[in-house]
């Protein structure tokens, strides 16, 4: 455990000290903007692409392909992906039918698995997936 100190203030007071100390205002502002950075931008990315791009990059992220020939199982469940990705339960088995219909994964007792070839595809998909998002950007993102 840490140990932690709480100041409490009146807004008033500190509303004064932040308008005459600047260099206190960017102090917070950088604090808190660090906080918040990974937590906004996985929001953002939620809104600014498709569910399809959105779910696909999170099966690359959280299925760890090692060198040996067996697949890779996703270990989250479909409630779960859910939760972290914020799309919904029926949204995602839609897209992991439309995913496993193009072979870029394998259904193996209804869990999610990964062989290396369907991860190289999975890979060149995101690009396409990426070309479609809703402002016609077409930027290649590396994986």
């Amino acid at each position: 455990m840490s140990e932690c100190i709480i100041a409490f203030l009146p807004v008033s007071i500190f509303s004064d000290w932040i308008e005459k100390n600047p260099a206190l205002l960017r102090y917070i502002s950088r604090h808190v903007a660090k906080k918040l950075y990974c937590s906004s931008y996985h929001r953002g990315e939620r809104n600014f692409y498709s569910a399809q791009y959105v779910l696909l990059n999170y099966l690359l992220e959280h299925i760890d392909i090692t060198k040996s020939t067996e697949p890779a199982v996703m270990h989250r469940t479909r409630q779960q992906m859910s939760e972290e990705i914020g799309i919904s339960v029926n949204t995602i088995n839609r897209h992991l039918l439309t995913f496993r219909k193009e072979g870029l994964i394998s259904m193996i007792h209804g869990k999610v698995t990964q062989n290396a070839t369907q991860r190289e595809s999975a890979k060149d998909a995101l690009q396409i997936y990426i070309a479609q998002n809703r402002n016609g950007a077409r930027e290649k993102i590396p994986i």
